[in-house]
């Protein structure tokens, strides 16, 4: 007997697989929407649906769910335009499948959508949106599509910076600490709301329930989630320093160096016609002055917490990564 029968977008990717797992020793029927075109591999165990993020495609997929997690998206484009293809029309038609199918709809979108917060000025769920990125500005449009489906029953989960066993953009500083030096950008007391990847998992998995459930406190809400202790960019870089068993030299980045980065980034992309690693949208994300998010809203509404303190989340993904051989 399954828990349930759950739909996941985005089930190759670095949250997406983590949650299909989860569900999955959970005891529920998972079925992970994949795009056709994609040879990524799956969980074992995780049924696979070949489908674009179209509404009718997704159908079969979505019939009989009881919840569809949107996790598939951009989190790297050239252009605003394609940005809003995949993350704003993308959210729309996964959140049509879902409510033709009868199922609660839980979007995963991000802190970028709201913009950013500092220690003195926590960016709540109550502020205007003010994304300063592209990838925010089609994240935000992804949540506003779903305002104007009638009968949809949802809520909205924005992470922040995510780490964890499988990701590749922690990585860098992983790999930078262990030769023994890591560049800074900006001020070391620039501060940051963090989350481990079980942690989003869980969150994903307690707002599911009480949305099932018909539990007002989830329905057509915002929650951000993260851990409620931010974390200093100096501090970050040493507890990466920490795990990796290494001393470290921070060097700290002018942002004048990382703008003239960002205009070559740009140059790159018109050349390669592919996106570049930083541009000037990119830029404007690592420039501004921190990314602090409060967490209180959804301990207050269905009591949930982050379980997984920074240094113990950071000593566990360098252990995942010497394992599978991506840090040595």
């Amino acid at each position: 007997m399954t828990a349930g029968v759950a739909v996941v977008t985005g089930g190759t990717g670095f949250i997406g697989w983590a949650l299909c797992e989860a569900l999955r020793d959970a005891g529920w029927d998972v079925r992970a929407v994949v795009r056709p075109a994609s040879s990524n591999p799956l969980p074992d165990g995780v049924r696979r649906w070949d489908a674009p993020l179209d509404a009718a495609a997704m159908a079969s997929a979505c019939q009989g769910a009881d919840v569809v997690y949107h996790l598939a998206g951009l989190t790297r484009a050239r252009t605003l335009e394609d940005f809003l293809r995949v993350n704003a029309e993308g959210a729309r038609q996964a959140a049509h499948a879902s409510r033709d199918a009868r199922a609660f709809f839980v979007l995963v979108s991000s802190q970028a959508a709201a913009g950013p917060g500092t220690v003195a000025q926590v960016r709540t769920e109550e502020h205007a949106p003010a994304p300063v990125s592209d990838y925010g500005r089609s994240k935000l449009e992804g949540e506003r599509a779903l305002l104007g489906i009638e009968g949809l029953r949802y809520s909205i989960v924005r992470p922040p910076g995510v780490y964890g066993r499988r990701d590749k953009d922690f990585l860098a500083l992983f790999t930078a600490a262990r030769f023994g030096v890591m560049p800074r950008l900006g001020s070391a007391a620039k501060a940051y709301t963090l989350v481990h990847v079980d942690d989003v998992v869980a969150s994903l998995r307690a707002v599911a329930t009480a949305g099932i459930a018909a539990d007002s406190a989830v329905q057509a809400e915002t929650f951000f989630i993260g851990h409620p202790t931010p974390v200093t960019q100096g501090q970050l870089l040493a507890q990466v320093a920490a795990a990796v068993g290494r001393r470290v030299l921070q060097v700290p980045l002018p942002l004048p160096i990382l703008r003239l980065l960002a205009e070559l980034g740009e140059v790159q992309a018109v050349v390669t016609g592919r996106p570049a690693l930083l541009n000037r949208s990119r830029f404007r994300e690592l420039a501004a002055p921190g990314f602090v998010c409060s967490v209180d809203k959804i301990a207050a509404a269905i009591d949930w917490r982050a379980a997984v303190e920074i240094g113990n989340g950071l000593a566990d993904t360098a252990r995942w990564y010497r394992e599978a051989g991506w840090l040595k």
